[in-house]
């Protein structure tokens, strides 16, 4: 996905397990374009999709592994393909 989604996560217990989820959620009826290092709309775009959400290909881990360095979704896909089962796509039909 571009552009790439990259998090630096701090203050969490060190030893206490977390799971990191990106939930992707339509919020107007626009398309949009990323031109000139910018977002903007493009159009009419399609109405009623539900928010998705997608884990982290990590998993379940400590707050020190999440902590250690930024954490980024780079494996995460974006399709028109409502039949794709894939965890880490997510379809926005």
């Amino acid at each position: 996905m571009f552009p790439k989604l990259e998090y630096i996560i701090e203050g969490l217990s060190a030893s206490q397990a977390y799971g990191l989820v990106l939930q992707i959620k339509q919020v107007d009826e626009n398309r949009y374009k990323f031109s000139g290092g910018e977002w903007s709309a493009a159009g009419r775009g399609e109405t009623g999709s539900v928010a998705k959400n997608v884990m982290h290909h990590d998993g379940v881990m400590p707050g020190a592994h999440w902590m250690r360095q930024p954490v980024n979704f780079e494996r995460v896909k974006i399709t028109n393909n409502p039949n794709d089962t894939n965890p880490s796509h997510v379809s926005l039909c």
